[in-house]
């Protein structure tokens, strides 16, 4: 985004970034001026909403940066950096010797990412079965609810054609 000051990191395949974290995202952090997206998981987009039981609807997305938040704190936090996507670090975070990205996919705050080698899918299936977080009632992939907002814009748009972009005044 403009005007942020976050810089790329040199990534190395052993790269370890230590400190106190701030959270962004529910499945991102910021370590000082580096950003870090915890690998292997997704979570719910900010503004999306999931359905409970009795289709009661609740913010899942910011449930999910609360849960970050909750176990991040004001601790030191060790992310060994895998790569990147689209300039932002890659990491596997703990703290002391708890594995943030899969205590997020434990409690049902995010989603594993899908596939044949899926770090975490196996812990997902105990989220699921626990009916945990997102789990406990209807609950759309972040992929697939970016996907239908778009597809919902291109429906309401002039000519098939919709912008993506903040309008302001």
């Amino acid at each position: 985004a403009a005007g942020t000051s976050v810089r790329e990191l040199p990534l190395s395949p052993s790269r370890v970034l230590e400190g106190r974290a701030s959270v962004v995202a529910g499945d991102t952090l910021r370590i000082g001026t580096d950003l870090v997206k915890l690998a292997d998981i997704e979570a719910p987009e900010r503004d999306q909403r999931c359905t409970r039981s009795g289709n009661r609807r609740w913010r899942c997305g910011e449930a999910a940066a609360a849960a970050l938040g909750r176990l991040v704190g004001n601790r030191s936090i060790s992310c060994e950096i895998r790569g990147s996507a689209d300039g932002v670090a890659l990491g596997l975070c703990r703290e002391g010797a708890t594995d943030i990205n899969a205590q997020l996919v434990r409690g049902g705050h995010v989603f594993a990412k899908e596939g044949l080698m899926s770090r975490y899918g196996s812990v997902e299936n105990e989220a699921k079965a626990a009916k945990a977080g997102v789990w406990a009632g209807e609950a759309e992939r972040p992929s697939a609810y970016r996907a239908r907002l778009w597809e919902e814009a291109k429906r309401r748009a002039p000519e098939g054609c919709p912008i993506k972009a903040t309008a302001r005044g």
